[in-house]
């Protein structure tokens, strides 16, 4: 785990290199908003694929956000 603390800094570097973004924000990098209107679906799957490896190989935590109003309601229900 350190060494994702140590080289994730890195990461978002090279991401702002690539398509001028600060930070991985998946609904933008999946939608294809914001500073990543004009990246291939190809180099944002990428994305994708980079993170998960990194969630599986060091077992993160995973925590779903949502701001919809109904998912409030959801929420509740369960």
């Amino acid at each position: 785990m350190p060494e994702v603390l140590e080289q994730f800094p890195r990461a978002l570097e090279e991401l702002g290199k690539l398509v001028g973004a600060r930070e991985f924000h998946f609904a933008d990098i999946y939608a294809g908003r914001g500073e990543f209107k004009d990246i291939p679906f190809p180099i944002r799957l990428a994305l994708f694929r980079f993170m998960a490896h990194l969630i599986q190989a060091y077992q993160f935590p995973i925590f779903v956000q949502i701001g919809l109003d109904y998912s409030i309601y959801i929420v509740q229900m369960i």
